[in-house]
């Protein structure tokens, strides 16, 4: 059994990104974006019609770059170099670099940036901003970003989930994710806790715990922060029935 992490923002540490990596599509699979992702390239499509480029900060494994690269040209960033080597292999008509979303700079404007759930691992404020800047610069004039994290602190409550998946090789995971309060030190932040079951080619089951911590922001911070960076921004409608509670920020750099 192994003990559990603690996640380094910039290490990529937390072990599903790190040790375990070669078990993540068994932990969610790519046909499980496909309806999530329509809903984004429709948003997209109708925001910016003529939308051909498109940045992915926090790609991970590539789950969604598969439905987005249908529409759009991506490039894929992520920092996590074993997650990088999963979307390669899945998304081989894709640039993929290993870069930090807070840090990067590419000698490259797009037609969009998307940043999807890899945006709670910004887990103060400063590091919110510098995620939202690397997309602003990144963009053309009268170009969009398309911002989706999970919840707001207005739509997060503590919950427990699970799932998994096997595969053809006999292999089989499951996991439990638990999601607890803000504490009351952690005024941007809340804590995940996970356990996987990880079976393989009838060995015994092995027990797996990890760590992460993720950023907590209200609806009005993340108002803020896009527009400090100089955004336009619109609370587009989600289908509640893909989305549940989420809430997406579209935001437009304005034309020069």
């Amino acid at each position: 059994m192994r003990a559990y992490t603690h996640a380094r923002i910039g290490e990529a540490n937390v072990l599903l990104f790190h040790d375990l990596t070669e078990w993540y599509p068994l932990v969610t699979r790519p046909e499980d974006y496909r309806r999530e992702c329509a809903s984004y390239v429709s948003l997209i499509t109708e925001a910016h019609p003529n939308a051909r480029t498109l940045l992915d900060l926090g790609s991970g494994g590539g789950h969604c770059a598969l439905h987005l690269s249908a529409v759009f040209d991506c490039t894929m960033i992520d920092i996590s170099k074993p997650m990088i080597d999963i979307s390669s292999r899945l998304n081989p008509g894709c640039r993929h670099q290993i870069a930090d979303m807070r840090e990067v700079r590419l000698d490259q404007r797009f037609d969009v940036v998307f940043l999807h759930d890899a945006v709670h691992h910004m887990r103060c404020i400063d590091d919110l901003k510098r995620a939202i800047r690397t997309a602003f610069v990144h963009l053309h004039p009268g170009a969009i970003a398309l911002l989706v994290p999970n919840y707001t602190t207005e739509t997060f409550s503590p919950y427990r989930k699970t799932g998994g998946h096997a595969d053809s090789q006999g292999r089989s995971l499951r996991y439990a994710e638990q999601a607890f309060p803000r504490e009351a030190d952690c005024a941007t932040s809340h804590k995940i806790v996970f356990t996987y079951w990880l079976s393989e080619n009838g060995k015994p089951t092995r027990t797996v715990h990890d760590m992460d911590e993720y950023g907590l922001f209200s609806k009005s911070e993340w108002m803020f922060a896009l527009s400090q960076s100089g955004f336009e921004v619109t609370l587009p409608s989600l289908n509640a029935s893909i989305h549940r509670d989420q809430v997406a920020f579209l935001c437009r750099r304005p034309s020069e």
